[in-house]
C-alpha cells in the first residue's frame, strides 16, 4: 500500500515568509565583548525579542539555508518535525506527547539551537534581568540611577534551558521561586518592601525554556 506523505514546509512558502518579515533577517554585527553599557548595547542596534520570536527567527534561517534543524532524530521527517516547525513559526506553545523512547527529551533539547546564542541581562541580577524589560527592583533602580551606563553581561543560550521532572511533591515554588521567610526575617524592612514583587519572582533564567517531563 502506498502511503502520501504529508506535505513538508516547501522553499516557496519559507520565500514568502522571509518577504514578508525582512525586517528578522538583518544581520547585526556586534562584538559582544565590547558591548558593557546600556547604552553601547542599543547603539549596536539590538532589539528586544521574546523567546518565541527568537525560535521563530532563528528556524526560519535555518530552514532558508536548508540545514538540518533536528539532527539524529529519524522517523519524524514527514510527521513530527514538519509539525512541530509549524508550531514554532506560529509561535505556539508545544506538548510533546509519546511514550518513553520516542525522541521527546532530545527534541526539546535541540530546541535550545533556535535560541540567540546569546543575550544580553543586567550585571548582578539574581534573575538576570533583561535590560529593555527589568522585572526585579534591583534592575529598574539601576536603570533607573544609571540609565545608558547600566552594566550589562551576556547570558549563553544553554544556561537559560531547564529541565524538571514533575514529580507528586514538585510545588509552583520550586518553578516560579518564592520568598524565604526564614531569610527573611532579620531584614524585615526588605521583605515588605519586595512582597508586592513576589508573585514575579521566576527561577534565574532570562527568557527561559521549560522541559517538564510527566
Amino acid at each position: 500500500m502506498h502511503l502520501c506523505k504529508p506535505p513538508l514546509i516547501e522553499a516557496e512558502l519559507v520565500n514568502r515568509l522571509a518577504l514578508r518579515n525582512t525586517e528578522i533577517y538583518r544581520e547585526i554585527f556586534m562584538e559582544i565583548k565590547n558591548i558593557k553599557t546600556f547604552g553601547q548595547l542599543k547603539e549596536a542596534g539590538y532589539e528586544y525579542k521574546t523567546i518565541k520570536e527568537e525560535l521563530r527567527r532563528n528556524l526560519l534561517k535555518k530552514l532558508m539555508q536548508k540545514e538540518v534543524v533536528f539532527e539524529g532524530i529519524h522517523g519524524y521527517e514527514y510527521t513530527v518535525i514538519p509539525e512541530l516547525e509549524r508550531a514554532i513559526l506560529s509561535k505556539h506553545n508545544i506538548n510533546l506527547l509519546g511514550l518513553r523512547g520516542q525522541a521527546k527529551t532530545r527534541l526539546a533539547r535541540q530546541m535550545v539551537s533556535l535560541l540567540d546564542e546569546y543575550v544580553p541581562v543586567v550585571e548582578g541580577s539574581e534573575i538576570n534581568d533583561d535590560p529593555f524589560k527589568p522585572i526585579s527592583r534591583y534592575a529598574k533602580e539601576l536603570l533607573h540611577d544609571k540609565g545608558d551606563d547600566t552594566p550589562i553581561t551576556w547570558l549563553y543560550r544553554e544556561d537559560r534551558f531547564a529541565e524538571k521532572l514533575a514529580t507528586p511533591d514538585v510545588t509552583v515554588a520550586d518553578i516560579i521561586g518564592d520568598v524565604d521567610p526564614i531569610k527573611a526575617i532579620p531584614n524585615r524592612q526588605k521583605l515588605q518592601e519586595q512582597l508586592p514583587h513576589k508573585k514575579q519572582l521566576r527561577p534565574k533564567l532570562k527568557s527561559p525554556m521549560y522541559t517538564f517531563q510527566i
